[in-house]
């Protein structure tokens, strides 16, 4: 008998342990989830079109799509861009996600005043509601000098050819296309008619160049390549004549014609 309950004591115990605390605890604790945080970080600042007063700025937040909804007015949270003392609206439609960065935001402002030259900090701001605002994230940037200068700023005098099909190269040849070919956006814009019948450009692609000349006598070229995108032709099956002009760190040249075939 003593032998038995040598034996069976230790077994009863672990017994005890295993299914007894069970039945003390018959309702353990839910798991607990840690809220996600959501960040916003200035990323980068750049000129878009300085004869508007309109800039490119990048966000990169780990929930980019909520962002781009925000930026694009269609929450009730409410983001505003300040650069330096001056106050910037944000351009409706315009954010969309970075083609080589999905956790980035690309979109633009237009600021109310010139920018003054020189170290500036860009802020994001937010406000929800009747909330107060939020200062979301800030972030200092030297901003340069423009080609504001009679005589300084990019023109076109030919394009050749004058017309291709997606992925052709395009040769532009003008003046006062800079120094460094990351510095230039080949813009294409469609002709649409406002309401009044007044007729307005709006911007529907971009192109970066992959070539950039030396001044030969005050005269450069720039080279680059149609978009590939499909629906640059959307509206017309053979033919549509468009406007490009070229941004040399956001100062923009005349309009030229381009037809895409």
């Amino acid at each position: 008998m003593k032998l038995f309950l040598s034996l069976f004591i230790p077994y009863f115990f672990i017994i005890y342990l295993i299914f007894g605390q069970e039945a003390e605890n018959p309702n353990p604790p839910a798991k607990t989830f840690t809220e996600t945080i959501i960040t916003r970080n200035i990323e980068y600042f750049e000129f878009k079109d300085l004869s508007n007063d309109i800039y490119s700025l990048s966000l990169v937040s780990n929930k980019a799509d909520e962002l781009i909804e925000e930026l694009n007015g269609k929450k009730n949270k409410k983001l505003r861009i300040e650069i330096g003392d001056i106050k910037t609206d944000i351009l409706v439609d315009t954010a969309e996600y970075d083609q080589d960065n999905l956790s980035m935001v690309n979109f633009s402002v237009v600021a109310y005043y010139k920018i003054p030259v020189g170290k500036t900090t860009i802020k994001l701001y937010s406000k929800f509601n009747d909330q107060p605002e939020v200062l979301e994230s800030s972030k200092d940037f030297i901003i340069p000098e423009s080609n504001d200068l009679a005589g300084k700023q990019p023109f076109i005098i030919s394009i050749t050819p004058e017309g291709g099909i997606r992925g052709d190269t395009i040769t532009l040849t003008g003046n006062n296309f800079g120094k460094k070919v990351d510095d230039i956006v080949i813009t294409f814009f469609d002709s649409v008619k406002k309401n009044d019948g007044e007729e307005t450009h709006v911007e529907v692609a971009e192109s970066k160049p992959f070539f950039l000349s030396v001044p030969v006598n005050e005269t450069q070229e720039v080279k680059f390549n149609i978009p590939l995108k499909r629906d640059l032709l959307k509206g017309h099956q053979i033919r549509k004549s468009m406007l490009i002009r070229i941004y040399v760190s956001g100062r923009p040249s005349n309009y030229m014609k381009l037809t895409l075939l």
